[in-house]
């Protein structure tokens, strides 16, 4: 029985990859959290186009697991720059043992592991934000939904060049999407792999492509049933929308507005604003109540791994020492999951590096020092340098080193697709 496995000292528990004569168990556990069904659940576990047994990490008593879940190894890019990523998900513990720090035991040890591999950041789509936020992640992510009835969008006889996804648009769409998403902070980039099993997943998909034409934009979406104000709405959420001109995006919305749903919910575009570039009033409006409403939704939650590496990938190439007159800056991050319980880093003229890795002598006196959650947010710039000086969550050693900070963290709106989820 799961209730005897709670040995009263840590001898009987380890952590590590899990054994293929366990994937039974594995997968029990999972279905048993979340509620699936065994065979949609099979499907998901088995079908996944990266599967690793190396990724899927378990902890165990007295050789039983009690807690597991999923690393999902992707690469993301900014400014140039292209670094691998780690997500975590289908984390599960069984129920009767839950609330014994298992969970966080199991989590302790694959930061450790992703540190080991020099992983910058581990991302995730929480069940409940406030437990992770205790471990040291925090939203860095959010999407805009629109919401609003089929009629509200105006009907363009463009919408002739609309047809729907086949297997073998996977490379047209990726060409939109790489070209779309150039200048976008934090983009998870999607490789041959990925385009195949999001093609084979979801449900429902068009691509806008004029007659003996280049494709200039697609949609992908899904069909539900809801509740909304006590109500039973037949709903259509798009999940990305990508167009790369005009008329794309005229048939595009042309394609909305002729589906025989109560709701339009829109997600999954670039557009910092996307009810004025999406919204536009059709020419039989007669009630103000069937206009749009716009949600800003939080979606992904990041933690850093290894601080070192979340530095370099951050490109602090630009760091302006000139202003401390030739000083190195120490970094600390306070991390309750680390073995020290924070992680030092060094910048200087030599480079990014711990203190022992670095040669010449070290300025203790410009530091900066905030906790993980405040620098994840930084370094992937949800946040600035300057408010949370402000906020007095990121403290400076002087004010020339607040100058620095300021100037070397701006804001910049990092995004992840809602189809990129983890």
């Amino acid at each position: 029985m799961l209730a005897d496995l709670m040995p009263p000292n840590q001898e009987s528990l380890n952590c590590g990859a899990v054994h293929e004569e366990e994937l039974s168990d594995f997968l029990a556990l999972m279905t048993e959290t979340f509620s699936m069904e065994p065979v949609a659940t099979s499907q998901i576990f088995y079908r996944d186009p990266y599967f690793d047994l190396q990724n899927k990490r378990v902890l165990r008593i007295e050789g039983k697991i009690v807690s597991c879940l999923t690393l999902v190894e992707r690469a993301a890019k900014r400014e140039g720059m292209t670094f691998p990523v780690f997500g975590i998900c289908g984390m599960s513990t069984h129920t009767k043992v839950r609330r014994n720090g298992y969970a966080r035991r199991l989590l302790t040890d694959t930061l450790s592991l992703l540190r080991e591999r020099n992983i910058p950041f581990v991302l995730l789509n929480p069940v409940s934000s406030d437990y992770y936020r205790r471990l040291g992640w925090e939203y860095v992510t959010s999407t805009q939904r629109l919401t609003t009835p089929p009629s509200t969008f105006p009907e363009s006889p463009e919408v002739a060049g609309v047809r729907s996804l086949s297997r073998r648009d996977g490379y047209a769409l990726s060409l939109i999407y790489d070209r779309l998403s150039r200048n976008e902070t934090f983009l998870l980039t999607r490789d041959t792999k990925r385009w195949k099993f999001l093609l084979e997943f979801l449900r429902f998909g068009v691509i806008y492509a004029p007659k003996n034409g280049v494709p200039e934009g697609y949609l992908l979406y899904d069909l539900f049933e809801e509740t909304i104000a006590g109500e039973q709405k037949s709903v259509l959420r798009v999940q990305e929308m990508l167009f790369e001109t005009s008329r794309a995006r005229r048939a595009s919305l042309t394609f909305l507005s002729r589906q025989p749903v109560d709701l339009i919910q829109v997600e999954g575009t670039f557009e910092r604003h996307i009810q004025n570039e999406l919204f536009t009033l059709s020419a039989n409006l007669t009630d103000a109540a069937t206009l749009s409403e716009t949600e800003t939704l939080p979606t992904v939650m990041a933690r850093i791994a290894d601080f070192g590496k979340a530095l370099a990938v951050s490109d602090l190439a630009s760091l302006p020492l000139s202003k401390l007159e030739e000083k190195s800056v120490r970094c600390v991050m306070l991390d309750p999951l680390h073995p020290e319980g924070k992680q030092e880093v060094v910048i200087s003229g030599e480079g990014i590096g711990k203190k022992d890795q670095l040669t010449g002598e070290i300025s203790s006196a410009c530091v900066l020092t905030a906790d993980v959650s405040v620098w994840t947010r930084l370094l992937l710039g949800a946040i600035s340098g300057e408010d949370c000086l402000a906020q007095g969550i990121l403290l400076s050693s002087d004010e020339v080193t607040s100058a620095v900070a300021e100037e070397l963290f701006p804001l910049k709106h990092p995004y992840i697709s809602p189809i990129d989820y983890f």
